[in-house]
Order: C-alpha cells, then sequence, then structure tokens
C-alpha cells in the first residue's frame, strides 16, 4: 500500500474483517510519520492513539463477557433487581485481570498479530526506514495494529460490533480466552488461512443470541466447491465463534482435507523468515512453541570480537540449536534457522 491499490486494500479489509466507506483511512492507517515527512499528508499516529484506547476497552469487555457475574440475595432477581448484591469476575481478581490484559494488548501480542495477517509489508515508510527495514521492528507492527483499529473507529463512526468483530479476527480474543482451559490451538486463525488459501476470501461468520443468554456462531463454509453449515455456542461472541471454527477444523481433519506440516512450509526459509515460521508452525498445533534463551551479554571470543549467543529449544521435537553473531538479533534469527534445518533436514545456506 505505498501507493494506492485497490487489490491490496481488498486483501487488507478481507483479513481485518472491514470494509472501508473511506478507503483514506485504512492507507493513512499504514502510513508512517517518516514518509509524510518526506512527501507530505497525514501519518497513522493520530490513528495509534485512538486505536491504543479502544483495544484497552475491548480486551475489558471480553473479560466482563467471559468472567462476569453477578451476586444475589435472592434466587428469583435479575441483575436490575434490588436483590443484587453487586458485580464480580468469577475466579478472577484484579491482579490477574491486569496480567492478562497486558499480555494481550503486548507490543508482542499485537507484533505477532500483523505477523499471522502478513501486513507489515503493505507499510509506507520513509526512506531511511526502508533502508533499515523498520516493518520488521515490533513497535512499528504494534503502531500498525493499534492505527488499523483506530481507522475503523473513525470510519465506522464507532460502531462497537464492528470494532469488536475486527479486535476478535485480528487478536485471536475467543483463542486467548479459551486456551486457559483448552488445547491451545487458534481455530479460528487456522480456519481463516484454509479458506483465504482455498477459497480466495476468509468466513463471514453471524451471531444469535440465544434464550439462555448464551451466543450462537453460524457458519456457511465453502468445502471443494459445496457450502456446509457450522455452529458453536458460547457465553460470547468471541467463544461461539472460536467454537464454530473448531467445528469446521474437526471436519477438514476428519475428512483428511488439512494440509501437512510440510504444505505450511513457505517456498523458502532463511533467517530473515525463520522465526516467524516456527511461531506458525506452533501455533498451528504442530509443534511446541519455541524457547529462546539469549545470552545476557556478548561473549569475548578468541578472535577479539564479542559476539551474542541465543539458543533455541522446541521441546516436544527434541531439538536444541544455538547460534552466535555479533548482532543480537542475527543470533536469535540463526538459532531459529538452524531449528528449522535440524527439523526438516534443510540445507543450511549460511554454512561456511
Amino acid at each position: 500500500m505505498r501507493d494506492y491499490n485497490y487489490d491490496e486494500q481488498d486483501e487488507i479489509e478481507d483479513l481485518i474483517g472491514y470494509q472501508f466507506r473511506n478507503s483514506e483511512l485504512l492507507v493513512q492507517a499504514f502510513t508512517r510519520r517518516s514518509y509524510s515527512e518526506e512527501h507530505g499528508g497525514l501519518n497513522n499516529e493520530e490513528l495509534e492513539f485512538i486505536g491504543d484506547s479502544i483495544l484497552n476497552m475491548m480486551t475489558v469487555k471480553a473479560f466482563y463477557d467471559n468472567y462476569g457475574c453477578y451476586s444475589w440475595n435472592d434466587d428469583d432477581c435479575d441483575s436490575s433487581d434490588e436483590g443484587c448484591d453487586g458485580f464480580y469476575f468469577d475466579g478472577q481478581n484484579e491482579g490477574s485481570l491486569s496480567k492478562k490484559k497486558a499480555k494481550i494488548v503486548s507490543k508482542k501480542s499485537l507484533a505477532e498479530a500483523i505477523d499471522r495477517l502478513d501486513i507489515a509489508q503493505y507499510l509506507r515508510m520513509g526512506e531511511g526506514d526502508i533502508k533499515n527495514h523498520m516493518e520488521n521492528e515490533p513497535s512499528v507492527k504494534e503502531d500498525l495494529f493499534e492505527a488499523i483499529i483506530g481507522a475503523i473507529a473513525v470510519d465506522s463512526g464507532w460502531d462497537y460490533a464492528c470494532l469488536e468483530n475486527s479486535v476478535d479476527l485480528m487478536l485471536s480474543l475467543g483463542y486467548r480466552l479459551q486456551t486457559e482451559h483448552d488445547d491451545g490451538v487458534d481455530y479460528v486463525a487456522l480456519v481463516q488461512q484454509w479458506s483465504q488459501k482455498n477459497n480466495g476470501y476468509p468466513p463471514t461468520y453471524e451471531f444469535m443470541h440465544l434464550d439462555n443468554g448464551n451466543f450462537r456462531c453460524l457458519i456457511n463454509f465453502t468445502i471443494n466447491g459445496n457450502l456446509r453449515n457450522f455452529k458453536g455456542d458460547g457465553y460470547s461472541k468471541q467463544i461461539a465463534r472460536y467454537e464454530c471454527a473448531r467445528n469446521v477444523y474437526k471436519y477438514l481433519y476428519e475428512n483428511n482435507l488439512l494440509w501437512t506440516i510440510n504444505d505450511e512450509l513457505p517456498d523458502e526459509i532463511n533467517m530473515d523468515n525463520a522465526i516467524n515460521v516456527l511461531q506458525e508452525l506452533a501455533q498451528k498445533g504442530y509443534q511446541d512453541m519455541p524457547i529462546y534463551r539469549e545470552s545476557e551479554k556478548a561473549m569475548l571470543y578468541d578472535d577479539g570480537s564479542y559476539r551474542w549467543e541465543c539458543e533455541c529449544i522446541v521441546p516436544n521435537k527434541g531439538i536444541r540449536t544455538a547460534a552466535n553473531s555479533t548482532v543480537k538479533k542475527n543470533a536469535k534469527k540463526y538459532a531459529a534457522y538452524l531449528a528449522l534445518c535440524e527439523e526438516f533436514d534443510l540445507y543450511n545456506e549460511y554454512e561456511d
């Protein structure tokens, strides 16, 4: 989205679950200050400010929907009756909720979401940012995520349903809330990726409110040219969507329609994408999340150079690789790359 490319805009809108009425707001969300300083126009900093506040509010609302309860004096009263003692979070306290919220809206979390959507490539940046590959920086990806949410807020007139849908899709809130008690697989992301790859577009979910207060999520999902109906119930929209996607994924699995782990690999594996590849394989349930152990300070080698060391561990695969570099970030990249080389018996193109 360096310039007005409507095919790219359509792709991004599909991924974030929102169609812009004013496409210039979407362009602004992808515009760094470095670009606007060189070419004029607006950048995404104001939208970041809006998006940051919305993310905090939406996360707290998700906690309310999933953990919120009322206490009673009278078994027959409801939350509007005088018999209601008050409100509390079931099984949670302020400290635990604050930690959960901080983790969900952290720089690492938002950057991982942008990586999963693979949209940092569309950033508009100044020459200095381009030269320094700032699109790879977690803080830049965090800013982009927040700016997109801010742009949706402005374009939709602060439509809560639109914001809730996009935040849940982009951040996988249902997955994050459910994984405390579940198998830790992001079914919504997997189903979206399967549909994008096989159908050329992401799935569309619909919701209905049930008489018991729960939500039902419905989807008409295209599989090999045929429409199939799936549903999922939950005490919030996020969980209902998660359960619906789980049922779609279960059907794909039982009918041998999923890809193998080798199908998930990109055409080229190198140091620049190794960390993301390992992370995506773990998110898709193929293996454990990699563990990185980095040295706190550079080590002095016999040749007089100072180098950073990093170890990459994939527990369930029994993989443990180590690498060093004069640049700390490159040590981690190389360790991840070596882990992939070991797991898939790849030729190490960086080996002397």
